[in-house]
């Protein structure tokens, strides 16, 4: 009973988590957990990372501590290893609040 328990306290911790979302500049949302960048077709995407870097172009987004180097890559801004490139990650359209 103890076990059954403490895994429906984790299952609501982790369904609180995920249903979270935050409000874009058009009213449009993301995950919580997602930061939203404006899109090159309108409206705003959502970058699977919190506090992510929103692209230029407009259609990626890039880990939070690298920066956009405007050929969808983004390009780490620390000393350590400031030659590290990844590409950008795609944005995802934001979802309409009904």
């Amino acid at each position: 009973m103890a076990n059954t328990c403490t895994l429906l306290v984790i299952c609501a911790a982790l369904l609180g988590t995920t249903l979270a979302t935050v409000t874009c500049g058009d009213g449009s949302y993301c995950d919580g957990s997602q930061t939203c960048c404006p899109l090159y077709a309108g409206g705003y995407g959502c970058c699977i990372y919190s506090s992510g870097v929103c692209c230029s172009d407009m259609t990626t987004c890039c880990l939070p501590g690298w920066q956009c180097t405007g050929y969808h890559s983004c390009q780490r801004t620390s000393k350590i290893f400031p030659d590290a490139v990844l590409p950008g990650f795609a944005l995802t359209k934001a979802q309409k609040k009904n």
